[in-house]
C-alpha cells in the first residue's frame, strides 16, 4: 500500500512540474517600459513635465551652499557665517573635488539626457498627439530646458562634452565642445523654442514657459556671447510686450493689510498671473512651501535670510526673539 502511494506522488510531481512554466508564467496588466512610455501626447506631457520640476534644485541642493557656485569670485553676495566659511572662501572651497562642482556637473548631465529623450522621440511615426502645434511646443519646452542646462554649464565651467543625441549605451569617449559650440546650441534651441512657444495671454496653466521667457533667457546668452544688438532686439521685445507691466497698485492675497505694492510682490502665492493679476512675472516656478510634494524653498528662506539669531545689543544680549513662519526658522546666513 505505501509502494502505492509514493509512486502515485511521484508521478503527480512529475505531472505538475512538466506544467511550470505555465503557470509560473506572469501575466502583465500594466507595465511602462522606454519603449511604451513615449507615445502619446499625455506622455510626453509627463515626461516635460518632470523637466520642469528638475528646475527647482537648481539653487536649492542639499547642502544648501551647492547653490553658492553661482556666486563665486563676485559680489553680489557675502558669506555671513564667518569668514573662513563658503563664500568667503572660494579657494579652497570650489575645487574638482568639491560636491558643489561635481554634483552641478551631474544633475545638469542628467536634465539633459531626460530633455533628449524627449526631442529624440517625440516625431517617432507611432506618437499621438492632438496636433503638430501640441507636438512642437512640447519639443520646444524640451529644446528650452536642454539650452538652460547647457548655459550653466558653458557658465560654470566653459566648454563640455556637447551631447544632443539620446545615450543608450555605456559610453567614454566623449570630447569637450568648444565655448562657442556650446552657445551655437543653446541659440539654436531657444530660438525653435521662442517660434513654438505660446504668448501668456494664450497660456492655460501658469508656471509653463512662454516666448517673453525664451527672450529673455536668449538676451543673456547673446550678451554671453558679444552679440549686443541681438541681446537688445530680444530684451526690448519683452520690455515692449503690452501684457507685462510693472504692478502700481496693492495686489494679491494680502493687499487688504498694512503695506505697500513693492510688499505685495514678496508675499506667497503673489506671483503667478492667474491666482493674483502679478504682471511682472515673466516665469514662476510652481511650489508650495510646507506642502508634501510642493518643493523645497524652504532651504531657500533659510540660507538666504540673515543669521539674526546671532543678533545682539550693546550689552551683548540676544535680540532673538524666536523662528518665524515666514523666513523657514531661524535665518542661516549663509548668502547675504
Amino acid at each position: 500500500m505505501k509502494k502505492t502511494l509514493y509512486i502515485f506522488a511521484l508521478i503527480l510531481m512529475v505531472t505538475v512540474s512538466c506544467n511550470e512554466s505555465d503557470w509560473l508564467a506572469e501575466e502583465t496588466f500594466d507595465f511602462y517600459s522606454a519603449n511604451n512610455s513615449y507615445n502619446t501626447e499625455d506622455q510626453f506631457n509627463a515626461a516635460v513635465a518632470r523637466l520642469y520640476e528638475k528646475v527647482e534644485p537648481f539653487y536649492t541642493f542639499w547642502p544648501p551652499y551647492l547653490g553658492n557656485a553661482f556666486f563665486y569670485t563676485s559680489d553680489i553676495a557675502y558669506d555671513a557665517i564667518s569668514v573662513t566659511h563658503q563664500l568667503n572662501s572660494y579657494e579652497d572651497k570650489l575645487i574638482p573635488e568639491a560636491t558643489m562642482v561635481s554634483t552641478y556637473w551631474q544633475r545638469f548631465y542628467s536634465n539633459i539626457y531626460d530633455a533628449n529623450v524627449i526631442i529624440n522621440r517625440i516625431e517617432g511615426e507611432n506618437t499621438q498627439f492632438s496636433s503638430e502645434a501640441s507636438r512642437n511646443a512640447l519639443k520646444a519646452e524640451a529644446m528650452f530646458f536642454r539650452a538652460y542646462n547647457y548655459r550653466f554649464l558653458n557658465i560654470l565651467f566653459k566648454g563640455v562634452p556637447l551631447v544632443t543625441e539620446e545615450i543608450r549605451a555605456p559610453k567614454r569617449d566623449f570630447v569637450r565642445a568648444s565655448e562657442q559650440e556650446i552657445w551655437d546650441l543653446v541659440v539654436s534651441d531657444l530660438l525653435f523654442a521662442e517660434e513654438n512657444l505660446p504668448n501668456v495671454t494664450e497660456l492655460e496653466e501658469d508656471g509653463r514657459l512662454t516666448k517673453a521667457a525664451v527672450r529673455h533667457l536668449l538676451a543673456e546668452v547673446y550678451i554671453s556671447k558679444g552679440e549686443y544688438d541681438k541681446a537688445i532686439e530680444k530684451a526690448t521685445a519683452v520690455i515692449d510686450d503690452p501684457n507685462y507691466a510693472l504692478m502700481k497698485t496693492r495686489f494679491g492675497t494680502r493687499q487688504n493689510e498694512e503695506g505697500d505694492v513693492y510688499w505685495d510682490l514678496f508675499r506667497r502665492g503673489n506671483q503667478n498671473r492667474k491666482s493674483s493679476g502679478n504682471t511682472e512675472s515673466i516665469w514662476v516656478k510652481q511650489y508650495e512651501y510646507l506642502v508634501e510634494g510642493g518643493g523645497q524653498d524652504y532651504r531657500l528662506t533659510w540660507v538666504y535670510v540673515p543669521n539674526y539669531p546671532l543678533l545682539k545689543d550693546e550689552d551683548g544680549k540676544s535680540l532673538f526673539i524666536g523662528p518665524t513662519s515666514q523666513n523657514g526658522g531661524d535665518g542661516g546666513g549663509g548668502c547675504n
